[in-house]
């Protein structure tokens, strides 16, 4: 199997999908701060769209870029993300933006 093949397949789509829901069941407030470095307070207004970037890697079927895959996974799984980044360094924004313009190049062709 090629590398893109590999990097944009349904399990890899999957793997990705799991680590997104993970993600915001990590952000509720019930939980006390664990290990993770994740900013729960910074992310946590935008569970929702992580939940839709979830959705759109598991729960659809259609073909999804390498490019976007790739950004997904920086997102996802990067410490220099801004799901990871201290609030002072980063604003809410950026982190909305951040997923929506991973979502967006899942469907660039």
């Amino acid at each position: 199997m090629q590398l893109a093949e590999e990097l944009t397949s349904r399990r890899a789509r999957h793997k990705l999908a799991r680590s997104a829901r993970g993600i915001v069941g990590d952000l509720s407030p019930r939980f006390l701060p664990g290990a993770s470095p994740l900013n729960r307070p910074l992310v946590r207004p935008h569970a929702d769209l992580l939940l839709v970037l979830a959705d759109r890697l598991d729960g659809d079927q259609r073909p999804v870029s390498l490019r976007g895959m790739l950004a997904v996974r920086q997102l996802l799984q990067d410490p220099s993300s801004p799901l990871y980044a201290e609030a002072d360094a980063v604003s809410s924004d950026t982190v909305a933006a951040a997923i929506e313009i991973a979502l967006a190049q899942l469907n660039a062709r």
